[in-house]
């Protein structure tokens, strides 16, 4: 069982590590609207690299849980909750793709680009966390 908790742990820091990148994203952009505005990069580069980070987090969480319901050395009971688990990963990346999406031209006007930070800070927490990993 120990190698599975540290299985566990790895995903989640793959899935906090691209988490953390789509925030650093965002902030990067907030800075070059703040500072460097003379200089005109398009939109749609920004919405790429921040696309990246969130959607790959989901895809990893996916598969690695897929990976882990197909091993035959752990027992039936043990690999049902990773057959059955709903994915949040990927809910939460698609409302971040499409909030974003959708109050992207307010970035430019509002400090709407906050909510975005807390979103992307309250997807860092572990909120699955049942058992101590």
């Amino acid at each position: 069982m120990k190698k599975s908790r540290v299985k566990k742990r790895k995903i989640q820091n793959k899935s906090n590590f691209f988490l953390c990148t789509a925030f650093l994203i965002e902030f990067g952009y907030v800075l070059y609207l703040l500072l460097i505005a003379k200089f005109e990069i398009p939109s749609i580069f920004w919405i790429a690299l921040w696309l990246v980070p969130v959607v790959g987090s989901s895809v990893i969480y996916i598969l690695s849980r897929r990976s882990v319901a197909k091993r035959d050395d752990l027992p039936e009971k043990f690999k049902e909750q990773y057959k059955d688990g709903d994915d949040r990963s990927t809910y939460l990346s698609y409302f971040l793709v499409v909030l974003n999406l959708a109050f992207y031209p307010f970035l430019h006007s509002t400090p709407i680009i906050f909510l975005w930070y807390f979103i992307l800070i309250l997807a860092l927490i572990p909120w699955h966390n049942n058992e101590k990993i």
